[in-house]
């Protein structure tokens, strides 16, 4: 075969059936002069290599790959590609449980025997292992890379919430009701890293700042500076690799206005979340219905997705509707995952949509697939760091850890 086929002569594809489905479809690719074309020739599903089953010369037979996503159907022989029509590539999703028995309280060992108290945060490091803010019980519960679950980091005095994992292995702790943001060396050593313990909006050195129930906090790996919100002043505050807090956004009045920073309006920030890039911050804006951004290079506060109405509702994002998101995850390619908590359904936002991948809408404990799960209030939520295949997610009131495998 030549190295180059005369641009006359290449493969044509007419048509893709289905054009919409799961990994393991069976999709027919019908076209013209795909037998000429057959040795060393390669079928792709938005760049992932498929299967080939049968090739004749007006039709090859493929399976859909697993995490392909929705892109064009593609040949290439050597290197010379044809494109065809777009495949709607469906998430499968299915729901099963991490860790906890389902009953409350504090108890160490086996997975599926451990007990947690309304556990809050979330977070994993690069080896897969898990970190629970277990809120009542006040302490920080380590799930082994799948086996057992352990107590981390105890003797808080206050309800540890959102969690943020630095580069050397540093988890940061919002310390809620103590107005205080912890720091727990990997050896599980607790320090108190900024805020005095009093109530207020003092910027300043960091342990002299005062916080009004920090909620939240997410770390820009590239500098360690931290961001914290603030949910009880209705700001995000800024904690700088030199120990000084400052605020970035909102003011101690409740309410709803995007605009620069000092003048936008929040109600009840909880939950952040940085894109891969570091160049957006992205907030839960509970009592608004709506998840915020915040340009992190002109301080910008625009609206991300929510129409601001209570309720539930897929579609474009300005249309969706939230009925109070906490937690926010942020994929590698942009995608965004929300606890969606009083909905009891997690949601993704892509490509300007927002869509429904997992719970019915009705409080429970079930797992299978994304349809049929059930969650009572899923509070936060953490993207696998292999590439997203997997979330953990924090469901409440159940007190387990969700796993939901995303293909």
């Amino acid at each position: 075969m030549p190295t180059n086929i005369p641009d006359d002569q290449l493969p044509v594809i007419q048509s893709v059936e289905p054009d919409s489905g799961t990994y393991g479809t069976t999709v027919s690719i019908r076209g013209d002069r795909f037998s000429d074309a057959a040795q060393g020739l390669k079928v792709a599903f938005n760049g992932v290599e498929a299967e080939i089953n049968t090739i004749s010369e007006s039709e090859i037979e493929v399976t859909v790959p697993k995490r392909s996503k929705t892109g064009p159907v593609s040949l290439t022989i050597g290197k010379q590609t044809v494109s065809g029509p777009v495949f709607n590539y469906l998430l499968t999703v299915t729901v099963t449980t991490e860790a906890g028995s389902g009953f409350e309280g504090n108890v160490d060992g086996e997975q599926s025997s451990a007990r947690f108290n309304q556990p809050w945060g979330v977070e994993v490091n690069d080896a897969g292992s898990i970190f629970i803010s277990d809120y009542h019980n006040t302490a920080i519960r380590k799930v082994y890379r799948s086996q057992t679950v352990s107590t981390f980091a105890s003797g808080f005095t206050s309800n540890p919430m959102g969690m943020a994992l630095g580069v050397d292995g540093t988890l940061y702790v919002a310390g809620s009701f103590n107005n205080l943001v912890h720091a727990i060396s990997p050896a599980g050593e607790v320090t108190r890293f900024a805020g005095s313990g009093f109530i207020g909006d003092q910027n300043g050195e960091k342990l002299l700042a005062t916080f009004n129930v920090p909620a939240d906090v997410a770390i820009k790996q590239s500098n360690l500076t931290l961001y914290v919100a603030d949910a009880f002043n209705n700001k995000i505050r800024v904690i700088s690799p030199n120990g000084e807090v400052s605020t970035l956004a909102g003011m101690r009045a409740r309410g709803y206005r995007d605009g620069p920073g000092p003048q936008a309006l929040f109600y009840r920030p909880v939950s952040l979340a940085l894109n891969l890039e570091e160049t957006v911050l992205y907030v839960s804006d509970l009592f608004n219905h709506r998840i915020r951004k915040v340009d992190l290079n002109t301080g910008f506060v625009s609206n991300f997705a929510g129409e601001g109405v209570r309720g539930f509702k897929d579609g474009p994002v300005d249309e969706a509707r939230f009925n109070e998101p906490l937690g926010i995850t942020v994929d590698r390619d942009g995608t965004m995952y929300v606890a969606d908590s009083e909905n009891h359904r997690i949601r993704m936002i892509k490509d300007g949509m927002v869509t429904t991948i997992a719970g019915t809408g009705e409080a429970g404990l079930q797992n299978g697939s994304g349809k049929e799960a059930r969650f009572n209030d899923p509070y936060h939520l953490v993207i696998s760091r292999n590439g997203g295949s997997v979330l953990f997610v924090v469901d409440r009131k159940n007190n387990v850890i969700r796993r939901l495998l995303i293909e």
